[in-house]
């Protein structure tokens, strides 16, 4: 199977960003991390990235002018000559271009004979798949454009896999019902990796044809009701698992090539997922090359073949950071003070989360749970104050999103628990409380 990966980025113009070359890899295939502080152009840099992609490989195909037979005729055709991307002479166009490790007329073949996959995954991610009331055949394409959204019949899918199966079983097609079983068997396992549960099981509800997900010492749930940080994971894990279903022919083999664009890939992720999300996507899809956006030094130092560029900087990071930890990066790299100049005495992991929007420090950052990596080091610091010394909610073991309620109220946090049972919730709104509320 043929790779196809981006080898090199040009920055023509995008945005403020002018005359940028960004060198990935050419002999190898090799992820890239884009990082930089708000403003600094990541958004852009993918989003024109993401339309060079369309025009240059999937353009016509996008475009739907003509049928994808009279298409595949033309990028079939020889090209004796190696194909230079134009690019618009319009004033004040954005204007990128990228090398890849095939030609322009080799990757559109590559693309157009359903051997690779191109998407985009925008920021703000929570994955929602369409609940069928009934069975419906779903029918799966050999490609699909960079932002299509295949994983919308997610759940459709599964359903006409599970009719698949029982009408199998029927027909004594005994190696077809056993292939299914065991392709659910394999999406429990994959579940059962992400959320970190061995005690995870999917199971089928034949009454209202809903799958629902049970994990130990919680109440079950479906696809459509995954907590944030996991329900981001998931739209990327579905849509790609959909756009690469049909090559793979029910194997549970993901690995087809491809060159998947991730803005702001820590967006909901708790910190521990953050740490393993990039060891997560290239685990299940060992083929695909990512290029991603982000903050976090959780990110950076999470894989070893990367190339890291911070765009504010202009720095360039060959052979990733995962020799160095995250307070170092931290300090060192984001050139920041890990220990931060907020009272000591306040140090409890909920706190550590919250701290970067006191008194409306930044107000142009995102209020999430998982900023805390700007303050304090995550969990390595004990909380000194007798009154909270047991019971406060530890978010290692349970998310914060799903106990508490937050809102920002002109320059403080409101937090307070969903239920008034829960005592560890309970105890942590009030430190979060008493301390944005100075």
């Amino acid at each position: 199977m043929d790779e196809l990966y981006i080898t090199r980025l040009q920055i023509e113009k995008v945005r403020h960003l002018k005359n940028i070359t960004i060198p990935i890899g050419k002999d190898e295939k090799k992820h890239l991390i884009i990082t930089g502080k708000n403003g600094s152009g990541k958004t852009s840099l993918l989003n024109a990235l993401a339309a060079f992609l369309e025009k240059e490989i999937t353009g016509e195909f996008l475009d739907g002018v003509e049928k994808l037979e009279e298409v595949w005729k033309k990028v079939t055709a020889d090209s004796p000559a190696p194909y230079l991307p134009g690019q618009s002479e319009e004033s004040g166009q954005e204007k990128i271009d990228a090398e890849l490790n095939h030609t322009f007329p080799e990757s559109r073949k590559i693309f157009y004979s359903g051997k690779c996959v191109l998407a985009y995954y925008k920021a703000d991610r929570i994955f929602y798949a369409s609940l069928p009331a009934h069975v419906e055949k779903v029918n799966l394409r050999d490609l699909y454009g960079v932002n299509e959204t295949p994983r919308q019949d997610f759940v459709k899918y599964l359903l006409d896999l599970k009719m698949t199966e029982a009408l199998a079983v029927s027909g004594g097609k005994t190696e077809k019902a056993e292939q299914i079983r065991e392709w659910f068997a394999r999406l429990e396992s994959l579940l059962r990796k992400i959320f970190e549960d061995d005690t995870l099981t999917l199971e089928f509800d034949e009454e209202t044809f809903r799958f629902f997900i049970h994990m130990s010492g919680r109440e079950k749930f479906d696809f459509n009701s995954m907590s944030s940080g996991y329900s981001a994971i998931w739209d990327i894990v579905a849509d790609l698992m959909l756009r690469m279903e049909k090559q793979s022919q029910r194997t549970f083999r993901f690995d087809m090539p491809g060159i998947v664009l991730i803005d702001e890939i820590e967006t909901h992720l708790h910190l521990e997922l953050q740490k393993k999300i990039m060891d997560i996507l290239t685990g299940i899809f060992p083929n695909v090359q990512f290029i991603v956006t982000t903050h976090s030094p959780f990110i950076l130092n999470s894989l070893e073949n990367v190339v890291i560029y911070d765009l504010e900087n202009h720095t360039l990071i060959e052979n990733g950071l995962t020799e160095v930890p995250y307070e170092g990066i931290v300090e060192g790299y984001f050139q920041a003070d890990s220990m931060s100049d907020e009272p000591k005495g306040l140090q409890d992991p909920q706190i550590e989360h919250l701290l970067p929007h006191k008194n409306g420090k930044w107000p142009d950052r995102k209020f999430d749970w998982e900023n805390l990596f700007w303050a304090y080091g995550h969990c390595n610091r004990v909380k000194n104050q007798k009154k909270y010394e047991e019971g406060i909610l530890n978010c290692c073991q349970r998310d914060p999103e799903e106990a508490m309620l937050f809102h920002l109220k002109q320059r403080n946090v409101e937090v307070c628990p969903k239920s008034s049972e829960d005592r560890e919730a309970a105890l942590a709104s009030k430190l979060v409380n008493e301390v944005f509320n100075l």
